[in-house]
């Protein structure tokens, strides 16, 4: 008897995974900014937005990592597929400008509105592009 592969998805099951992964950024990308935003706001600090950049990008990639044990037909490696489909360098433009928006209000609560909107739509778009290629591979 074939022992049973566990972890591994299909294109449907990706698609669930995919979104957990991006629920899961989404949700600690915001506690990030409500943190830095009440640390901020607590101890009169000006903002690095390098730095903050750098954190949101570690949210990412931790998440990433996280994907590792789980494999899909027709991918190969989860990261580096993701990877492919969202460079580092898009990765980094897209941060600045949800940093922009979000930073624009002084508000927490509407900073957090402006953190929800700008990465739904974000992770829309990149889901429609990732579907496509999942489409493509599997």
């Amino acid at each position: 008897m074939e022992p049973v592969k566990t972890n591994l998805l299909d294109r449907k099951g990706f698609k669930v995974l995919f979104d957990l992964h991006t629920q899961s950024v989404r949700s600690s990308v915001i506690e990030l900014f409500e943190d830095i935003h009440k640390q901020r706001k607590r101890l009169g600090f000006e903002l690095d937005r390098d730095l903050l950049a750098k954190e949101v990008k570690e949210v990412i990639y931790a998440s990433r990592d996280r994907l590792d044990i789980f494999r899909v037909e027709g991918i190969p490696d989860i990261k580096q597929f993701l990877e492919s489909n969202l460079s580092s360098e898009t990765l980094d433009r897209l941060i600045r400008e949800a940093i922009d928006i979000v930073l624009s209000s002084g508000e927490t609560g509407e900073q957090s509105k402006r953190a929800i909107e700008y990465i739904k739509r974000t992770q829309i778009g990149l889901l429609k592009e990732i579907n496509t290629k999942i489409i493509d591979k599997i």
